[in-house]
């Protein structure tokens, strides 16, 4: 995570009325997409050119590919992501 953009993102909240600490917007920015979206749209005017995903990287919403895949966990089982961002399900059965 990129403490000054981070700290920037918080500024501009503040501007805008946000009372609570830097540390609950981190909290914010990390679970409610329509939040990281509006920031997302805020720095591209700003010039960021980098994608939404990059951007999340970027204030630690997501952790960056070390290896160029990612595994995640649902419920009905795991999700395999390539850098390409292709997708596959594995399913678990339960007997």
């Amino acid at each position: 995570m990129n403490e000054q953009v981070l700290k920037d993102l918080y500024d501009r909240a503040v501007s805008k009325g946000y009372q609570k600490s830097i540390e609950e917007f981190n909290a914010l920015l990390q679970s409610n997409e329509n939040v990281l979206a509006d920031n997302y749209g805020y720095v591209q005017e700003k010039g960021y050119q980098k994608s939404l995903e990059d951007f999340s990287v970027l204030v630690g919403v997501k952790k960056k590919r070390r290896f160029g895949f990612s595994f995640s966990a649902g419920r009905y089982g795991f999700y395999y992501t390539t850098a390409a961002g292709r997708g596959y399900f594995f399913g678990v059965y339960h007997t």
